[in-house]
């Protein structure tokens, strides 16, 4: 997270121009941003996950894992449902 975006979660937007160490255009913007939330970047994961899948059959008794920083996609054939 860059350090605008770490400022504004830890402070108030008029903290961080009060404090001054960042153009308030640069903080409007990144407020702006930060709260907007059809700029969700949920869009990005289901699109990895289609293109990361596995391209052929996984064995009955193995997972097939993927993991990129602290996001793990996990794929387990034959798991049983566990809703009723």
């Amino acid at each position: 997270m860059g350090t605008v975006h770490q400022l504004l979660s830890e402070k108030s937007k008029q903290e961080v121009i009060a404090a001054g160490v960042v153009d308030r255009d640069i903080i409007e913007v990144a407020a702006k941003y930060m709260t907007d939330e059809e700029s969700g970047l949920g869009f990005v994961y289901s699109g990895w996950c289609m293109t990361a899948l596995p391209h052929s059959r996984i064995p009955g008794n193995e997972a097939w894992r993927l993991e990129n920083g602290n996001l793990v996609l996990l794929v387990e054939p034959g798991r049983p449902s566990v809703l009723p």
